[in-house]
């Protein structure tokens, strides 16, 4: 069983490693004296967020590509790779030497179903519609996109892999004029879908008080 915050985005551009992993430090330097997000780091015992350069060194991007009948996989952290993942491979976000971490995924609609995604995406503008929000929002360009991505938070993940797949998906949509959004659970449903900025002044409070 997981859960997953998506990302939908309204621009076409395809963000590297290098791009995410700059974005997140800025979300976690922001963030830094938020009491919540401060309790569940502590909490684990994560303490390298409150210095910007250890924590740059402490934040990592791979992509992972699932190699059959191999003893490994075969993973890459290329500042310069696309978010773009293709095939069997998928990204994994850590931090603290793997201490807290999260699956991420890039999903491509171009072929496999754009009528899927357009209704995907219109049913967000429905939700954000019955709640007044987003009014501004291009969600007929972003249903044209064709691609989003989204982090997916198994069964078992500590506090802090949720704290941090939210500043993931914070930065993502940050990135590419986007929105975010969960069906399932990954964010609080009252008040999805959202835009970043919105996102990060209440997520940390809902995530320390569910988890």
């Amino acid at each position: 069983m997981s859960e997953t915050i998506d990302v939908i985005p309204s621009l076409p551009v395809i963000p590297t490693i290098q791009d995410l992993h700059d974005e997140i430090l800025k979300i976690l330097t922001l963030l830094s004296k938020n009491p919540d997000f401060e309790r569940v780091w502590r909490n684990e015992g994560i303490t390298t967020w409150e210095n910007p350069d250890i924590t740059a060194k402490k934040i990592k991007i791979e992509a992972i590509l699932e190699v059959a009948n191999e003893e490994s996989d075969i993973r890459s952290s290329y500042p310069g790779m696309p978010l773009s993942f293709k095939g069997y491979t998928y990204g994994f976000l850590s931090m603290d030497d793997y201490k807290t971490g999260f699956d991420f995924y890039y999903c491509s609609f171009d072929i496999r179903d754009p009528a899927y995604w357009r209704e995907f995406v219109m049913d967000v503008a429905e939700s954000a519609r019955s709640r007044g929000a987003l009014q501004d929002f291009p969600f007929e360009e972003a249903a044209k996109i064709n691609h989003q991505w989204f982090m997916r938070l198994s069964c078992g993940r500590p506090p802090s892999a949720h704290m941090l797949a939210g500043i993931a998906a914070a930065a993502l949509a940050r990135l590419t004029d986007g929105i975010i959004y969960s069906s399932d659970g990954g964010a609080d449903p009252a008040r999805i879908p959202t835009e970043p900025s919105d996102f990060l002044e209440w997520y940390p409070e809902w995530c320390d008080w569910r988890l």
